[in-house]
């Protein structure tokens, strides 16, 4: 299997595939920039606890905004064998939900605060990868560009700040081997309005006596936020506000 998934991947390296295919385009970067190697067996890089504590420290506001909403994530997907995990920058998780029985096995594919799940690190993955294209995705077991990730499948959606700034990404992931691509789906959605919910009240950490308007924009859930003071002057907005309305 781990034969057959490399040479697979270097089949595709190889053709014009990057042209058309987002994934396939993740996988040289993988091989050609990162010079990684699909069959490379190696454990995950962990971070100190030093490090992990500088990375944490530097996200702080980020993840005291974020706890009700990977709360309420966690209660629709751990029973399903899925855990939450909220990436810094840097694909390094800074906090994560899951269930006790479960902490053994993603220990040890990885899947824990201080882990590093970045491109460069890692290879094609959903943190990692979501991170570089700043948008949500789905990497489907066998998607992944190492062997040793191929079990598991990782939804993540990218995570803005309130000046329009990519700072975490917001990840569900599984090494269920009966977790289909429809159930993914699924989860998809549901790591989606989380996000949108973590940038919401993030932003009003940040305008705390600004009062917080929804833009008018077609799409009311889209999470397209602004601040306005005392004077009615717009004063801050959301990154899918600075898209709408066409704000620098």
């Amino acid at each position: 299997m781990t034969g057959q998934h490399a040479d697979r991947i270097q089949a595709a390296i190889a053709s014009d595939a990057a042209a058309t295919s987002a994934l396939v385009a993740s996988w040289r970067r993988s091989s050609n920039l990162h010079r990684l190697d699909p069959a490379d067996r190696s454990p995950a890089r962990y971070l100190t606890e030093l490090e992990l504590g500088r990375a944490r420290q530097r996200v702080e506001p980020l993840i005291r905004a974020a706890q009700p909403s990977l709360d309420r994530l966690y209660l629709a997907v751990g029973g399903v064998g899925c855990c939450v995990l909220l990436a810094d920058r840097e694909g390094v998780p800074v906090e994560r939900r899951g269930a006790p029985a479960d902490d053994e096995t993603f220990h040890s594919w990885g899947l824990w605060t201080g882990s590093v799940w970045n491109e460069e690190s890692q290879g094609t993955n959903g943190i990692g990868t979501c991170l570089v294209e700043q948008r949500v995705l789905t990497i489907h077991r066998d998607q992944h560009f190492h062997t040793r990730n191929t079990g598991l499948s990782c939804t993540t959606a990218p995570i803005y700040d309130h000046l329009g700034d990519l700072v975490a990404a917001l990840d569900v992931s599984s090494c269920r081997a009966d977790l289909t691509e429809a159930f993914a789906n699924l989860i998809s959605v549901a790591v989606v309005d989380a996000a949108r919910r973590i940038e919401a009240e993030n932003f009003k950490i940040a305008f705390p006596k600004a009062r917080i308007l929804l833009a008018p924009v077609g799409d009311k859930g889209s999470g397209a936020l602004i601040a306005v003071d005392a004077d009615d002057l717009v004063v801050g907005a959301t990154r899918s506000a600075r898209l709408a309305l066409g704000l620098t």
